[in-house]
């Protein structure tokens, strides 16, 4: 690929207005920032500031494996509760790990989050899901409520009131999700327990990080209209995405998003959800607003996306083909693991009719109207 200087002038922020027209997108992986965005983003309150003692991994599994190794050595941790609904990478991740792994009933559409039914003890850990953000302070819950240790998955809002007020032994999140960068999360103990260390940064997780960096810059470069093919920043995207985290799945995270996490402010990019969201259900029509699988968020929480439920799985399917033949990109959380025998069927037809559309801080009211106008013919052309 050859780019000339005149063609790879980056322009202010990725907006409807401003880009080249036949380059715009909605949704997918993120793009770089630009300078203004990156100041624009800036100030307020940092993640170092929420959570000043957690430990800084590369991804989500990263974070998993050190604290399930931690726990099965220094807590007594023989079995770990996973959700019915969870996504499937994670569960065979764990399942390398010299733990028993049991399931619970939860899903998103339980208004009571899930507990096992069986009586736990000490040898027993819960990981627990606060499922897009929809979860507030009202399912907080300690161990001392339970009777064993609890993981908290905060990925789709690690700053709302059940993060921030957890009584969990530990929480995660995946930072890179709600972040514009390439790699990150966290571990914290909101008991006061002792967290595993950070682990090192591998060159093999570097080496990935690399590749998804550079389909971040590639892809700001499409948005603004520059000579770059689609095919290219998808493939660094892709590839980074399969190696990150390193050969043996524990890193540290890359020194530019440990520099970021430090700048750009977590609260400022989350309430851009929230506004988006409120947006959304301003423009959409009563048409489209009638799949909306969940229409609140709940006080001093911040929602994680868009999410619908359509009348049958095949009715979503042809939804989101729609949606991607023209530019929209959504995301399925997630497809249901049929290889587990799982006896949550409320869940499974969730996750069979659910779609998801982002919201976050890329797009503004032109960027959703547009977004809609799409969504609204794919929706009256499919009834």
């Amino acid at each position: 690929m050859m780019l000339d200087q005149q063609s790879v002038k980056i322009k202010d922020p990725i907006r409807t207005v401003e880009n080249n027209e036949s380059n715009w997108e909605y949704g997918s992986e993120n793009h770089w920032l630009s300078e203004k965005q990156l100041k624009e983003f800036s100030g307020d309150k940092t993640i170092y500031d929420l959570y000043p003692d957690a430990a800084l991994h590369s991804t989500g599994c990263s974070v998993i494996r050190s604290v399930l190794w931690h726990g099965i050595a220094n807590r007594g941790w023989k079995t770990i509760w996973m959700p019915s609904y969870f996504i499937k990478e994670v569960i065979v991740v764990i399942q390398g790990i010299d733990i028993e792994i049991k399931f619970y009933h939860d899903n998103p559409l339980m208004t009571t989050p899930g507990l096992p039914t069986e009586k736990l003890t000490s040898e027993d850990v819960v990981f627990r899901m606060n499922y897009f953000g929809w979860r507030g302070a009202e399912a907080i819950l300690s161990s001392q409520d339970i009777g064993c240790d609890i993981i908290e998955d905060h990925c789709h809002d690690f700053i709302g009131a059940w993060a921030t007020q957890s009584q969990a032994t530990y929480c995660l999140t995946t930072l890179r999700k709600l972040y514009p960068l390439p790699d990150g999360a966290i571990l914290w103990s909101p008991q006061g327990e002792e967290v595993p260390e950070a682990p090192a940064t591998t060159d093999s997780h570097l080496a990935a990080v690399q590749k998804k960096l550079s389909g971040m810059l590639l892809k700001q470069f499409y948005l603004n209209g520059c000579d770059v093919a689609k095919e290219e920043f998808r493939k660094g995207s892709l590839d980074g995405e399969d190696e990150i985290g390193g050969t043996n799945g524990v890193s540290g995270a890359c020194e530019l998003s440990k520099h970021l996490f430090s700048v750009l402010s977590i609260t400022k990019l989350s309430k851009l959800r929230n506004e988006n969201f409120e947006t959304f259900k301003k423009l959409a029509s009563p048409s489209v607003k009638k799949y909306l699988a969940w229409d609140t968020i709940p006080a001093d929480s911040y929602i994680f996306s868009i999410v619908f439920l359509f009348d049958s799985e095949s009715q979503r399917d042809l939804v989101k083909a729609y949606l991607i033949q023209n530019k929209v990109y959504p995301a399925t959380f997630w497809d249901w693991p049929t290889e587990y025998a799982l006896d949550d069927p409320e869940g499974k037809d969730f996750s069979d009719r659910m779609l998801s559309i982002h919201c976050d801080f890329r797009y503004n009211a032109d960027d959703i109207q547009k977004m809609l106008s799409i969504l609204e013919r794919a929706i009256e052309g499919f009834k």
